[in-house]
C-alpha cells in the first residue's frame, strides 16, 4: 500500500518548523522551471564521506543521486557514492516502543501497536504515519525487549527456513518454545493462532513473539539504511526529502513507502547490503585433528578445514578455526549455528566468535537446536570463528554456519 503523501505546492516554504530546524536559511539558487532564488530550510548535520572525511554545515535536500549541503565553503552536491553516513547534529532523546517488527527486506519496525487482519499487518511506529505491509513481507514480530538470555534463541529461528509459521512461548528459565500452525490474527493483546485445524487465542504477554513461514529476511535489495530516534531501522532502495522539506521519504520496496519527520532522523548510511563470508578468502584457517595422526597440517586441514556449503552456509568441524580480515564499514556480524543434519550423535561444542582476538560471542550446542547471533562489529578489523571440541572428543561435532554475513 502506498504511504506515500506529498505537498501540493511546487515551491518549498522558507522556513520549516521544529526544534531541530537551524534558526536561519541558505539562500541559493534552485534550477527548476521558475529558476528563482528561494529560501530553503535546513537542519545542522555532520557528513563522512568513503574517503574518512568529516563534513559539518547543514542539510538543505536530498534527491534522487546526491545531498545538497552547505558548508562554510558553500553550497555542494555530494553524490550518494561518495557518501557513507549522515546525522544530525542536535538529536533530542527518545524512548522507542520494546516491540520489534521485522521485514522480510531487513527492515525493523519499532511499534507501539500492530494487528494483523486478514492478509495485512498494520504497524503503528511511534508520532509517525500507520504501515500497511502485506504479511507475506513481514519476517516476525517480537513483543518483548531483546535480552542476551533468548538473543540466541529468537534469532536461530529467524534464520531457519520455515514452512509454516511459529507462535514462540517463553517458557520459565528464559526458554523459547516454538510451535509450528498458523497465525490468523492478531489484537486486543492476543495472537489467533491455528494449531492443527483448532484456533487458539495466545495471550502476548505469555509469548516472545510469533515468527511467519515463507521467505527469510534478504536486505540485498537495499542499499540504504535510516535509522529514527525511536529504534526503527528502515532498509530503503531509496531516501528522499518532501516537497515541504520536513520529511525523509522512503522507498522500501515497490508497494511500500513510508515517511519520518526530519525530526525524528538518528542517521542515514548509504553503505548498505551485507557481504556473505561463504564468498570471501579468508585470512587464515586451521584444524587440529583430536587424535595425533601422520598426515601433514596442511592436508588435514585441506580435508577436514573450514568449507562453504552452497552459496551462502559454511561447515566447520570440531577444533577448527576461519579468520577473515574486514573491510572498513561493516556495522554487525550475523548469522545462526547448528548442528550438520547428517549427525545423529555427538558431544557438546562449543562455537566461540572473536573480533580482534576478544571474544564477543560463544555458545554451547548440545542437541538440534538452532542458535543465531547479531554482534557490533564497527572498526573491527578482523573476524575469527572457533569450534571447540572440549574432552569427548570431536565425533560428529560438524557444525553449520547458516549465512554468516557482515552487514553495513
Amino acid at each position: 500500500m502506498m504511504l506515500r503523501s506529498t505537498t501540493a505546492d511546487a515551491n518549498r516554504p522558507s522556513i520549516a518548523s521544529g526544534s531541530t530546524v537551524l534558526g536561519f536559511v541558505f539562500a541559493f539558487s534552485i534550477l527548476s522551471r521558475s529558476a528563482l532564488l528561494i529560501l530553503v530550510a535546513v537542519i545542522p548535520a555532520r557528513v563522512t564521506m568513503n574517503s574518512g572525511e568529516t563534513l559539518k554545515g547543514a542539510l538543505v535536500e536530498i534527491n534522487e543521486s546526491a545531498i545538497v549541503f552547505q558548508s562554510e565553503t558553500g553550497s555542494a552536491e555530494l553524490a550518494f557514492d561518495d557518501v557513507l553516513s549522515l546525522s544530525p547534529i542536535e538529536r533530542d532523546e527518545a524512548t522507542g516502543p520494546t516491540s520489534r517488527v521485522t521485514l522480510v527486506g531487513g527492515s525493523k519496525i519499532a511499534a507501539q501497536d500492530f494487528s494483523l487482519t486478514g492478509e495485512t499487518l498494520t504497524i503503528e511506529p511511534r508520532r509517525q504515519d500507520v504501515v500497511k505491509v502485506p504479511v507475506k513481507q513481514v519476517r516476525s514480530i517480537r513483543f518483548r525487549v531483546a535480552s542476551p538470555l533468548t538473543d540466541p534463541q529468537w534469532l536461530g529461528l529467524m534464520d531457519k527456513p520455515l514452512r509454516r509459521d511459529l507462535l514462540v512461548i517463553r517458557r520459565d528459565g528464559d526458554r523459547l518454545d516454538p510451535t509450528e500452525g498458523i497465525v490468523e490474527s492478531i489484537g486486543g493483546g492476543f495472537v489467533g493462532f491455528n494449531l492443527d485445524g483448532e484456533t487458539v487465542d495466545a495471550p502476548t504477554d505469555r509469548l516472545e513473539g510469533v515468527v511467519f513461514g515463507g521467505a527469510a529476511i534478504d536486505p540485498n535489495a537495499a542499499s540504504i539504511q535510516v535509522t529514527d530516534r525511536y529504534g526503527s531501522k528502515w532498509m530503503a532502495r531509496s531516501v528522499r526529502t518532501s516537497q515541504d522539506s520536513k520529511s525523509l521519504e522512503i522507498e522500501i520496496n515497490d508497494a511500500l513507502t513510508h515517511r519520518i519527520p526530519l525530526s525524528h532522523l538518528d542517521s542515514i548510511r548509504w553503505s548498505g547490503g551485507l557481504t556473505l563470508l561463504a564468498a570471501q578468502q579468508p585470512a587464515a584457517a586451521a584444524y587440529t585433528p583430536y587424535l595425533k595422526t601422520e598426515a601433514t597440517d596442511g592436508l588435514m586441514r585441506d580435508w577436514f578445514g573450514p568449507s562453504p556449503v552452497g552459496d551462502s552456509d559454511m561447515l566447520l568441524i570440531g577444533d577448527s578455526s576461519i579468520e577473515y580480515r574486514l573491510d572498513d564499514g561493516f556495522q554487525t556480524f550475523a548469522g545462526a549455528v547448528r548442528r550438520d543434519e547428517v549427525v545423529d550423535q555427538a558431544g557438546d561444542v562449543m562455537v566461540r566468535i572473536v573480533l580482534d582476538g576478544e571474544q564477543v560471542w560463544n555458545e554451547e550446542l548440545s542437541g538440534g537446536e538452532t542458535l543465531g547471533f547479531e554482534i557490533p562489529a564497527a572498526g573491527a578489523k578482523r573476524l575469527k570463528i572457533q569450534v571447540d571440541s572440549g574432552d569427548d572428543g570431536d565425533v560428529g561435532d560438524r557444525v553449520i554456519l547458516l549465512r554468516p554475513r557482515m552487514l553495513k
